[in-house]
């Protein structure tokens, strides 16, 4: 139920933008998601679980801090998508 007065909106929401062509970096997956933002631990978790990639992470042999080969050639698909939407995630975030 909607209640009178002044709603809170923001004029201009954080917005970050997931290509379905997925870009990967050369770098571990943790670098992939923070993309030279600095690491805030809660937020980087948080983001983790939004994305759905803590159970991915469960199955790389170094966690967040496996090398992701060029274009991302060690994950699936779906393991791509979920890297650019918790990069998209992070990014917006701290907003």
């Amino acid at each position: 139920m909607y209640k009178s007065g002044n709603p809170s909106v923001s004029k201009n929401p954080p917005v970050a933008y997931v290509s379905q062509d997925h870009w990967i970096q050369n770098t571990s997956l943790r670098n992939n998601i923070l993309f030279g933002r600095v690491m805030d631990e809660i937020v980087y978790q948080k983001v983790l679980n939004a994305s759905q990639l803590s159970r991915d992470m469960q199955s790389l042999p170094e966690g967040d801090l496996t090398d992701i080969g060029e274009r991302g050639i060690n994950l699936s698909g779906g393991q791509k998508a979920r890297v650019s939407i918790a990069r998209a995630l992070y990014a917006t975030a701290n907003c």
